[in-house]
């Protein structure tokens, strides 16, 4: 029990990732948000899955958005819908 205490300790005292390793990510996002336009939808599906990608709607204030959150976030992020209509 008292290891688990330290551990805990240990993690909750981790700042987190620093700038420079937050701009890496964001990049290699960058780079997997470019190659996953090739992807068909099947492939699409599995990253998301893959992911345990979920998405929750809101409506605030007259306004539409989605909650993302996923493995690799620890908050959700908020974006804006933007339909498309033809």
């Amino acid at each position: 029990m008292d290891s688990e205490l330290v551990d805990l300790d240990v993690q909750l005292a981790s700042p987190g990732p620093n700038q420079a390793e937050i701009d890496s990510l964001l990049a290699y996002v960058d780079e997997l948000r470019q190659e996953l336009a090739y992807f068909d939808d099947a492939k699409k599906r599995q990253v998301i899955d893959l992911l345990r990608t979920k998405v929750v709607l809101v409506f605030e204030e007259g306004q539409k958005y989605v909650d993302v959150s996923c493995v690799l976030a620890v908050e959700p992020v908020r974006l804006s819908i933007r339909l498309n209509r033809k």
